[in-house]
């Protein structure tokens, strides 16, 4: 996957962006192996292995890197029926953290933006939707290159 997107976009991979993984609703008692294995594969286990290829080649190219991680309100705050959903989101909150403080020596920061945005987004939502492409843009630009391990909140302006 790394080898296609740099032959397609011509260079080196610098930035990993994630949108928040799939959600299923389920109560707990009811949720099966299948789906809980499905929802923490896609919003945890998939998350990880990227951001490793990403840190591997940063690491033995010396070039630094940015990988930011976008995930619901769930990483905060449950509900009934997201047990797995609300377990891969915090996960990926902790996830975030250890990598910015296994990674910060070799300049590769990592950070989470939590924001009500990735479950739900409606017409009225293109002023909160800037601001969160605004804040991402700065996380993986240089004029944040000096902030790793946070999780910040957005949702409204």
């Amino acid at each position: 996957l790394f080898n296609q997107l740099e032959d397609k976009l011509g260079g080196r991979l610098g930035i990993l962006v994630y949108a928040d993984g799939p959600t299923v609703s389920a109560s707990a008692d009811a949720l099966s192996l299948e789906q809980w294995r499905a929802v923490l594969t896609a919003s945890l286990d998939m998350r990880f292995f990227c951001a490793a290829e990403l840190a591997r080649r940063c690491i033995a190219d010396g070039r630094k890197g940015a990988m930011l991680h976008l995930v619901s309100k769930r990483a905060e705050q449950s509900g009934v029926g997201l047990s797995a959903s609300s377990s891969a989101a915090g996960g990926l909150a902790t996830l975030s953290m250890s990598l910015a403080v296994e990674w910060g020596r070799d300049n590769l920061r990592s950070n989470l933006i939590v924001t009500r945005l990735m479950d739900e987004t409606s017409p009225d939502d293109v002023a909160a939707l800037r601001s969160l492409g605004n804040l991402s843009a700065y996380y993986c630009s240089d004029y944040g290159s000096y902030i790793t391990g946070s999780c910040i909140g957005i949702d409204d302006v």
